[in-house]
């Protein structure tokens, strides 16, 4: 039924439907209904096309046009990029626009063997409309790669934490803010730079680049200051979970949050970080402060850190603790 290397986890191409005699194929709208088309696929005869929007339809076997208990549903993933989302054609990222379309397949879709590359310097106007792919959700991730290709992002405004005037937390608050929300471990993120203009204000767990990760970020730079934060708050990513690494990174601006896990790079480090570099100023109200990292349990090699560092309690130029809680707790050049 389905292409080559298709399935109902990933339909992006056209596919023929098969059915016993007295058998017809139908979809479901959103009230549960039976119908021929939706924005995801159509059915016209035998053929099953792919439509105009991320979704997860559902394809019913039907008996003169009632449902039977046969059903199918379908992660349809529809082209909406230029290029081809493989290594040698990577789905392009050429505007505000794109990445915007990329948030909303996230939430549909975790791209899974799909390369993405930025094509030039995206400004996002410092409005509301787009807080970073995957903000706001804490479940679904991002398993694909992509390649910022050293274009900037501008005027990226984030609000991860909603505040009233007492200083109370609000409905609307979340954990993992950064340009992406969480990298699956199959996820590599590359060669992007977060410029000065953005604005950032997180509450947890969140980066300039990315809020939470067991995947790769590599070659990524900061330069926006991190206004605003609660815990694991890093000028790079917000917690390195096992099996995470981030290798030649920098960050340039300083990064404040009013709790615990607070680093340069990232503020939770139980992966790796190696060749990057801090020059930020870093603050932290509550224990565990560093330059790279407010505290690790993986490796650190070759990191340097110049900026001042602030904290409570537990506070280091490198890493505010140390610990071999994971096997690791190393610590080297």
């Amino acid at each position: 039924m389905f292409a080559a290397g298709e399935s109902t986890r990933v339909m992006k191409h056209n596919a023929m439907l098969q059915a016993a005699q007295g058998i017809a194929w139908q979809l479901l709208d959103a009230k549960g209904n039976l119908t021929a088309a939706t924005q995801g696929l159509s059915i016209s005869g035998n053929s099953l096309a792919v439509g105009s929007a991320y979704a997860n339809d559902t394809l019913v076997a039907t008996i003169n046009g009632k449902a039977t208990g046969r059903r199918l549903i379908i992660n349809v993933v529809p082209k909406l990029f230029d290029g081809e989302g493989t290594a040698a054609s990577p789905y392009l990222i050429k505007n505000k626009a794109d990445f915007m379309i990329l948030h909303t397949a996230v939430m549909h879709y975790d791209h899974e063997g799909d390369f993405f590359r930025q094509t030039a310097d995206v400004d996002f106007g410092l409005a509301d409309d787009f807080a970073g792919v995957g903000a706001g959700n804490h479940l679904l991730e991002f398993a694909g790669v992509f390649d910022g290709d050293n274009h900037l992002i501008k005027n990226l405004k984030i609000t991860a934490a909603k505040v009233n005037a007492q200083g109370n937390l609000l409905q609307g608050t979340y954990n993992y803010g950064g340009l992406f929300h969480i990298g699956s471990p199959t996820s590599i993120i590359r060669n992007v730079i977060i410029d000065a203009s953005c604005q950032l204000d997180f509450y947890g767990s969140a980066g300039a680049v990315i809020g939470y990760t067991t995947g790769k970020v590599e070659n990524c730079r900061n330069y926006a200051a991190i206004r605003t934060g609660y815990n694991r708050i890093g000028g790079i990513a917000g917690h390195v979970d096992e099996g995470g690494s981030i290798a030649g990174c920098y960050n340039g601006a300083s990064v404040t949050a009013s709790n615990d896990y607070v680093g340069g790079i990232a503020g939770q480090n139980m992966g790796s970080i190696s060749d990057s570099q801090n020059d930020g100023d870093i603050t932290g109200a509550g224990k565990y402060t560093g330059g790279i990292a407010g505290a690790s349990a993986g490796s650190l090699t070759v990191c340097v850190n110049s900026g001042t560092i602030s904290g409570a309690e537990y506070t280091g130029g490198v890493i505010g603790s140390n610990a071999a809680a994971n096997g690791m707790g190393n610590v080297q050049q």
